[in-house]
């Protein structure tokens, strides 16, 4: 079976932000990107239920913290903030 996985990305003030990159990793090391919507929104389909992934994501200006995921369905809201 297979989730989603998508949220947010903004800046410490709440403003999203924008061509944000995002990498989830699979226990084998395998990656997948994406890039955060005109509208701040990124979204993974089709990953695997029953295996945790790290989500992390990068840009130029801001710091943002990783997460570890583990799938039991659809993961809704999983939004990162921007550290200065």
């Amino acid at each position: 079976m297979t989730a989603i996985v998508c949220g947010r990305v903004t800046i410490p003030t709440g403003l999203g932000l924008r061509s944000a990159t995002l990498t989830l990793t699979d226990p084998q090391g395998v990656r997948r990107t994406a890039a955060t919507s005109s509208f701040v929104f990124y979204n993974f389909g089709n990953v695997v239920m029953g295996q945790s992934y790290t989500n992390c994501v990068s840009s130029r200006r801001y710091r943002l913290v990783s997460l570890i995921l583990t799938i039991i369905g659809n993961l809704n809201n999983v939004d990162f903030v921007g550290l200065d």
